[in-house]
């Protein structure tokens, strides 16, 4: 019964370590896409607030050309 039951022991140590390496590689995996998809998102809010800069640069150029042929 003992040998029984330290077989039963060890098995549940080795899949209960197989468990949590499988876990740790799944965790990592989710990680390492997280950061791929928010510097994506990032580097998308990036351009759009970029964009939205140069456009209102544009139009304040544009804006004192046209107050400077007004004088």
């Amino acid at each position: 019964m003992t040998a029984a039951m330290n077989i039963r022991q060890t098995a549940q140590s080795i899949g209960l370590a197989v468990f949590a390496f499988l876990l740790r590689c799944f965790l990592w995996i989710v990680n390492i896409l997280w950061y791929i998809i928010r510097e994506i998102v990032c580097g998308v809010f990036r351009m759009v607030i970029n964009v939205m800069v140069f456009i209102i640069f544009l139009i304040a150029i544009f804006g004192f050309f046209l107050w400077l042929l007004t004088l």
